[in-house]
């Protein structure tokens, strides 16, 4: 995951640890790496502004700790216990130095970064996944053939729409180009307007599949749908199919962006089992990462 701010790219250095890799340096400093619980591997990772780490560990299906991590200390500064909290339909951000944990069935909870201590809660939809905005603000979430729009603060949600006919499998989101993309099992990917929830196009996919994950370009000037036999691209201002960028290679299973478009992640498949991830800085196309993953990333 990247911080809000862009500054920092959470990865996995090396076995057993989480560390920050500086974007304008390329650099995971001594002081910004993290050794994990023995026995225990960080399902969703978030740096902060601060230039620490929130990492959630699963032990089993619904059971869960999140962790808070400070620079130059091996000890967790604070730690808490998550029940109900199946991987899937989880989601963490921080925003004004609050943590919203959002997708448990009772609702969202907001903590204190500093105390990990619990400060509010509001009532969300029950969800199957969901995606922040790039500056925290709002959230969109799906479940079944619904979807739903909140704003983080003050907890209001603003919309829920329901337009695809069968299940929502994926959803992304662009402040920039003020759209939400939705990918769903009738074979559709569809547009929707942030502030009114009004439909905007349904892309010409040629039936390209019903799973993938979808993200915009940088600047949100197109969306791109990616997965392992299904991959297309089009223009958010006509619709039309764009020819897909060089990176699309036909064993590459996943494309992202980091928030200031300054980094892309791309996943490789290399056998049934085996996926390779680079995370290449853009300026001067140098690979700063470069690992097996088995494990999803969000920039």
């Amino acid at each position: 995951g990247s911080s809000a701010s862009g500054v920092w790219t959470a990865l996995e250095p090396e076995r057993g640890h989480v560390g920050l890799l500086e974007h304008s340096t390329g650099q995971v400093e001594p002081a910004r790496r993290w050794a994990f619980p023995q026995g225990a591997h960080p399902s969703k990772v978030l740096p902060t502004d601060s230039g620490g780490v929130l990492a959630m560990f699963h032990w089993d299906a619904i059971r869960a700790e999140l962790w808070c991590f400070e620079p130059g200390s091996r000890a967790p500064r604070w730690k808490l216990n998550v029940v109900d909290a199946h991987e899937q339909h989880l989601a963490m951000q921080e925003l004004e130095g609050l943590v919203h944990l959002v997708g448990r069935p009772g609702g969202a909870e907001v903590y204190d970064l500093a105390r990990g201590e619990l400060v509010g809660s509001y009532a969300t939809p029950r969800v199957e996944g969901l995606r922040f905005t790039r500056d925290g603000s709002r959230v969109a979430a799906f479940h079944r053939g619904v979807f739903f729009g909140w704003e983080a603060r003050p907890f209001k949600l603003l919309r829920s729409v329901s337009g695809h006919e069968c299940s929502i499998e994926a959803l992304a989101v662009s402040t920039e180009a003020g759209l939400l993309a939705s990918l769903a099992n009738d074979v559709s990917v569809r547009l929707w307007g942030l502030e009114d929830g009004q439909e905007r196009r349904a892309l010409p996919t040629r039936g390209y599949g019903t799973s993938g994950q979808l993200a915009f370009a940088p600047g949100g000037r197109a969306v791109q749908l990616t997965s392992r036999f299904h991959k297309g691209r089009w223009s958010v201002e006509s619709g039309a199919p764009e020819p897909l960028p060089a990176e699309l290679q036909p064993e590459t299973s996943e494309v992202q962006h980091s928030p200031d478009g300054a980094l892309r992640w791309q996943v490789t498949e290399r056998g049934t089992w085996e996926h390779s991830g680079r995370l290449v800085r853009l300026s001067d196309g140098q690979v700063l990462f470069e690992a097996q993953v088995a494990y999803e990333a969000v920039l």
